[in-house]
């Protein structure tokens, strides 16, 4: 049977910061990256490597720690350091390396083997492998992939992965495998926290959350179940979340009205704890409900089921309990229908509840947040502060506090307020009504994100949230920010000396203030802290510009652009620089260097786009195209339009250029070559209606004069000949006179045809702004020119023609010129040879020769006229 091997993707763009969980690990994966880091700058150096024999690693830990999401994160590291070439992972086990015979194992292995080069070859429960016994076949797969280890040392990392103990005892079984693999990295179970954070994250990737009820009643679960000894951590919660889905789904099929809230809300009810003790939230609502049954108006028997759907987290359910009493409730029973309706998104029906409510402990924090919803600012804080009063320990009111300061650009309360929640205890999760409020208000998304991330990802941490809220105060941009912002930073640092996040916001802040020294001071420190962030690098070479050290400036952007990969944003940056300053080899050049290196979807167009119009601009058209069609729809600048119109010409695809050249270019150096080119585009594709068109007056350049001249000649118009006559075609070449030669050919002005052709033969070629070089031009010129012979009655001139035209085009319109030309000199019998020829390559102009060759046949010839040149075809070539 044949086994599959799949190759999963490297992280893209995932950073080690961004795992969850797992100190020790993330410590380890920087050591790795600091050396690698280091041996590519010996190596600009010209300085040997720091050597290690191999990068192999055995990951210890039990199920679900992450260690395929480091397999991968390692991937994206080695890649983006050039020691593997791709990087993604290929995950096997024993299923897929071990067969039923020695022959089919060995095999097995070497294949899966060999599809992992340039990558991560990822073991799961490797241990397996060695088996009980001696002769156990996975022994041979260990052999197989031990020789493999050595001879693809420098294209492949292999992850041995399994159970901390199990996997002791394979290095202890496997002589030689110890000595191979230097690098053991230890996964910890995750913290009952740290679950709570992965089950969300998860949750968000399905466009799903858990309620506040939910998540404390998994955080009690993990940490119950993270000692016992069958826990598998993430795949843990994976399962919960997978049955949680199930259940979420059967509860609300049967529903008549499922709102956004439910579909989207994991509650209580939806997380089964196997063998639960005490009475369960369902059991505890059954019995409610049951008597509430009894009486459906007793208002205390609805507000006591309502009060169960809350508990559990059911606000939709509790919410519809209640509506159909609205009118007649309670002070007590209208908070609890307000505060269903504000958590289950209905802030303006909980504002028309509450606004009428006095205020109490229960309710002052929802009507707070109900009138910041409502717009009234104002009034949510005088709420929000005596909610604060009635509850001093509430953490997450003193946030709502500070989100609506922060909205007024009331900065320093709502940098009071921060610090106020954080000397608060709250609860143990981030509180899901924070996660709510009404952060689309801000202007600036920056700010946005950062207020969000501070009750979420940040809470309860106290560093975290006051980098998360100096973040949110740089963004808006006030500079009546910058002093809070710095004073919050500076906390930061006093806890966290070596946080280099805080010490790039630091430098934003000086920047922003203009003490440029002072920023460039701060991104000094952060680059030495992690000095692989290359946008970092970059802004601090901009800022050693703007203080006049230029040298240090000129030293970071020439490491970074000599980077061979992952610094291909700063490449592009400085190529379109030095393209705005008019340095436009040298922008090529840079455009060309960030090309081979890597570029996201969008800034690679934009370098395609750019090296398209750089290659055109400079008459490499065929390369222009290439890279002009790889930018694709986002190639829409005028300059990038015309030259990809001008490259599809220049290869004769005429119909596809026009889409590029229907909206005006205008205002640039480029305006009346697009109209020139907009107007050949309609005369090839023979739609003279749309030519004329666009022709106009006479004005223009002399190259617009030609092609309105030709386009009046086309159409038959007499006056084309004044036009084209009186000009200057001195620096025109093969294509300008060609073109020249069909307007006069449109107005049948012989002699003057035959000229041009005649010197287009002899010219070099034209501007290529205005000329298309294609060689054929001059064939396809002096076919038309052969056609003006014979018009002027020259046929065996215009014989002699045709033939030279016909072996350079092998086309069968000169072809049919020369039968044409021997009937009139009166060569019947070679003329129907060259019938032979044409009936199957041109039908229609064999159709034609056969008659005239009939008419010329026999005793017809006594009686026919002469050969009338008005049978050749004269714009085949147009």
């Amino acid at each position: 049977m044949a086994i599959e091997i799949t190759r999963k993707k490297r992280e893209i763009g995932v950073e080690i910061d961004d795992l969850i969980g797992l100190w020790s690990i993330k410590r380890e994966l920087r050591r790795i990256e600091a050396m690698l880091w280091l041996n590519r700058h010996r190596e600009k150096e010209d300085m040997g490597r720091l050597k290690l024999e191999s990068f192999h690693f055995a990951f210890r830990g039990n199920p679900g720690t992450g260690k395929t999401t480091v397999a991968r994160l390692l991937g994206e590291i080695f890649h983006r350091y050039g020691i593997l070439r791709v990087g993604d992972v290929v995950e096997v086990d024993r299923s897929k390396l071990v067969g039923p015979t020695p022959g089919e194992t060995e095999v097995r292995a070497r294949k899966a083997l060999k599809s992992a080069l340039d990558g991560v070859f990822f073991i799961d429960e490797a241990y397996t492998l060695a088996g009980d016994s001696p002769s156990d076949p996975g022994l041979r797969a260990l052999e197989v992939i031990l020789k493999g280890m050595e001879d693809y040392r420098d294209a492949l990392v292999v992850v041995f992965a399994g159970y901390p103990a199990e996997m002791d005892r394979l290095f202890d079984k496997v002589t030689g495998l110890k000595s191979r693999v230097p690098f053991h990295l230890e996964f910890e179970n995750y913290t009952p926290i740290e679950l709570i954070r992965i089950a969300n994250l998860m949750a968000a990737r399905e466009d799903l959350e858990f309620s506040d009820e939910a998540s404390l009643k998994l955080l009690r679960m993990m940490e119950k179940r993270v000692n016992q000894p069958d826990f598998s951590n993430a795949r843990e919660i994976r399962n919960i979340l997978d049955h949680a889905k199930t259940k979420m789904s059967s509860r609300l099929q049967s529903r008549l009205k499922v709102s956004p809230w439910d579909m989207k809300t994991i509650t209580a009810v939806d997380i089964e704890i196997p063998m639960e003790q005490e009475e369960s939230p369902e059991e505890k609502i059954e019995k409610k409900k049951k008597e509430m049954y009894a009486d459906p108006t007793d208002h205390k028997k609805r507000y006591a089921l309502a009060s169960e759907y809350a508990e559990a987290g059911l606000w939709s359910d509790a919410a519809g309990l209640m509506e159909p009493l609205a009118g007649g409730l309670d002070e007590k029973e209208a908070a609890l229908y307000g505060k269903a309706l504000y958590m289950t998104g209905e802030r303006d029906k909980a504002w028309q509840v509450f606004k009428n409510l006095s205020l109490n402990r229960e309710s002052a924090f929802f009507q707070g947040l109900s009138a910041l919803w409502a717009g009234e600012t104002g009034l949510a804080e005088d709420l929000l502060n005596q909610a604060a009063s009635m509850a001093p320990e509430a953490a997450e009111i003193h946030y709502a506090l500070a989100f609506a300061a922060f909205e007024s650009k009331n900065w320093g309360k709502a940098t009071e307020h921060i610090m106020e929640g954080l000397g608060k205890k709250g609860s143990t999760i981030p509180p899901s009504i924070l996660r709510d409020l009404p952060f689309d208000r801000l202007e600036v998304p920056e700010s946005r994100q950062a207020l969000r991330d501070m009750v979420t990802r940040s809470w309860g941490q106290y560093a975290d949230t006051l980098l998360d809220f100096g973040k949110a105060l740089l963004a808006s941009g006030e500079e009546a920010t910058l002093p809070f912002a710095m004073d919050v930073l500076r906390l930061v640092l006093a806890e966290r000396p070596d946080d280099a996040r805080a010490h790039r916001l630091l430098a934003g802040c000086c920047e922003a203030s203009g003490d440029l020294a002072s920023a460039a001071a701060s991104l000094e420190i952060a680059l030495e802290i992690e000095p692989r962030r290359t946008g970092d690098w970059q802004k601090l070479a901009e800022l050693y510009e703007r203080i006049d050290m230029h040298d240090k400036a000129e030293s970071i952007y020439e490491a970074l652009v000599n980077e061979p990969t992952g610094f291909g944003p700063v490449t592009l940056s400085l190529a379109a620089k030095q393209e705005k300053a008019g340095e436009l080899e040298e922008a090529e050049k840079l455009y060309e260097k960030a090309w081979g290196q890597e570029l996201d979807e969008k800034e690679k167009a934009f370098c395609a786009e750019r090296l398209g119009v750089l290659k055109a601009s400079s008459g490499h058209l065929d390369a222009a195209l290439r890279y002009l069609e790889a930018a694709g729809d986002a190639a829409i600048s005028p300059d990038a339009r015309f030259w990809h119109a001008r490259a599809l010409i220049e290869k004769g695809r005429w119909s596809e250029a026009e889409p590029f050249l229907q909206e005006p270019i205008t205002g640039n150096e480029l305006e009346d070559a697009a109209l020139y080119w907009k107007i050949r585009v309609f005369i090839a594709t023979k739609n003279l209606y749309q030519a004329r068109r666009h022709a106009g007056n006479d004005g223009g350049n002399n190259w617009l004069k030609l092609v309105k001249g030709v386009v009046r000649g086309l159409s038959g118009d007499k006056s084309a000949a004044a036009v084209l006559k009186e000009l200057a075609t001195a620096g025109f070449g093969p294509d300008g006179l060609g073109l020249f030669a069909v307007g006069l050919a449109g107005i049948e002005e012989w002699d003057l045809v035959e000229a041009s052709a005649r010197k287009a033969r002899r010219s070099d070629p034209g501007p290529f702004l205005w000329e298309r070089a294609d060689k054929r031009i001059v064939e396809e010129t002096a076919y038309l020119g052969a056609i003006a012979t014979a018009r002027l009655g020259k046929w065996t001139e215009a014989l002699e023609e045709f033939r030279k035209v016909y072996i350079s085009l092998r086309h069968p319109a000169p072809l049919y010129g020369q039968a044409v030309s021997l009937v009139a000199l009166g060569e019947v019998d070679q003329a129907k040879r060259i019938f032979l020829q044409l009936k199957s390559a041109a039908p229609a102009s064999a159709k034609k020769l056969e008659d005239l060759i009939r008419d010329h046949s026999g005793f017809r010839r006594f009686l026919a006229e002469k050969v009338d040149p008005g049978l050749l075809e004269t714009f085949v070539f147009i």
